[in-house]
């Protein structure tokens, strides 16, 4: 991992910097809906503590949560003049993804035993139209994308390192590993709770409500909670309650 790379990233954007992380293709409790809040009440946060906000740049809870930004600037009529030349709107977003595509890691129910696997692939890594499309309307005038590491594998050890928080909506394998990497390194975590997948499994972790088979099914993946401090998870059921914990935090 590169530290000065890091560094520069933070440099570049105000903070705090908030990342979204989540599935791809999210499990049946989500819903849509839930990922726009998220990034709706996120932009009235980052209004009044000029920070940022940031996904993975991967279809699903990602793309929701932009939505939500874009509708939040649009109905409160965010728009600034970028050098006299673009007048957009203040999104303060962007994406942390990889050079390159190289596989993926299952979006899945992780607990279950049977895992599909793709075939590993290596392109370059190309964000979805949705987000791209949303970019044009912001006064950068196209979206605004932030490279670390390679491949999705060594993008997720950046993740810790750019955000001062972490929220976890649904997900799965990919979304719990980066979860628990950053508890480990003490970067809070909000899970939305009743949006499933990785977001319950935090949940439980900050409950202490963790089982031997669980635990031992995480294990399997190399997820280690031992470590985790849960004080520094939060849980919230309803973006509403975001900002309040966020105010907390910051």
């Amino acid at each position: 991992m590169d530290i000065e790379l890091i560094k520069k990233i933070r440099q570049e954007h105000g903070t705090p910097i908030v990342g979204v992380i989540g599935a791809t293709n999210p499990s049946e409790e989500y819903h849509s809906e839930m990922g726009i809040k998220v990034g709706y009440e996120l932009r009235n946060f980052i209004g009044y503590k000029n920070g940022s906000i940031f996904t993975g740049g991967v279809e699903g809870v990602g793309i929701d949560t932009y939505i939500g930004v874009m509708r939040n600037c649009m109905e409160h009529s965010r728009l600034i003049s970028t050098e006299g030349e673009h007048l957009g709107f203040d999104d303060r977003f962007f994406i942390l993804v990889p050079q390159s595509e190289q596989g993926v890691m299952p979006s899945m129910n992780f607990l279950s035993s049977q895992i599909k696997r793709t075939p590993t692939q290596q392109v370059a890594y190309i964000p979805p139209g949705e987000y791209l499309g949303l970019g044009s309307l912001s006064s950068k005038g196209q979206l605004n994308i932030v490279r670390a590491g390679q491949h999705m594998g060594e993008r997720r050890e950046y993740v810790a390192g750019v955000a001062d928080a972490l929220i976890v909506v649904n997900g799965g394998l990919g979304t719990l590993d980066e979860a628990i990497n950053a508890a480990i390194l003490d970067v809070p975590l909000i899970a939305l709770s009743n949006s499933g997948g990785a977001a319950t499994t935090v949940a439980t972790i900050k409950e202490g409500a963790v089982s031997a088979s669980l635990k031992s099914k995480l294990g399997k993946h190399s997820l280690n909670i031992d470590q985790i401090n849960p004080d520094k998870i939060y849980v919230c059921e309803d973006a509403s309650e975001l900002l309040s914990i966020l105010d907390k935090l910051f």
